[in-house]
């Protein structure tokens, strides 16, 4: 009983070590956006620092299961008493986003592509608006306005470092203002 007992105690140890270092190291995003000849988004994601190889997140090439597609829709629950102190915690949420932003990490940006819109005034408005984009970003970013048609397409690559335990952070205390004990 008591060599189980120690067998579980280590297992448990391990398992815990595991989740630290996930938790801890740099987790490191590769995402991509391509138009052509077909619209295809890509998410890998490569946890600990990079040493494990790619795990693909997300395809958009993939087919999607039959029962995700007719499964019954959850209807919504009427707002209880006692909302207004989790409704003044989403006030946060702002705040929250610019924490978690701040944690990403930009390595690699890489975009390559044309957009237009209906008006041409808009077009070049839209443009000068994304310059800070194109110029100050320390990507390479080629965007080119389309002045004759709408449109948008094109390439776009980016890979992104994020420690996981810097986003917990910030969830973790809206999570505690919204479901949390309250006062």
């Amino acid at each position: 009983m008591l060599i189980a007992l120690q067998v579980l105690f280590w297992i448990v140890v391990i398992l815990l070590i595991v989740v630290v270092l996930v938790l801890a190291t740099p987790l490191r995003l590769q995402l991509s956006y391509s138009t052509d000849p077909f619209s295809r988004s890509r998410i890998d994601a490569r946890p600990l620092g990079g040493f494990v190889g790619n795990i693909r997140v997300f395809d958009s090439t993939r087919k999607k299961d039959a029962d995700k597609q007719n499964a019954p829709k959850i209807k919504k629950r009427e707002p209880k008493a006692g909302r207004t102190a989790r409704a003044s915690a989403l006030l946060e949420f702002p705040t929250v986003i610019g924490r978690m932003v701040q944690a990403v990490h930009v390595e690699k940006l890489a975009v390559d592509g044309e957009f237009g819109l209906n008006d041409p005034a808009d077009t070049g408005c839209l443009y000068g608006q994304l310059t800070p984009l194109i110029y100050a970003t320390g990507g390479r970013v080629q965007l080119r306005p389309n002045f004759q048609s709408m449109c948008l397409r094109g390439t776009a690559d980016a890979q992104l470092r994020v420690i996981p335990l810097a986003l917990l952070w910030p969830i973790g205390g809206v999570l505690w203002r919204i479901f949390g004990p309250f006062k």
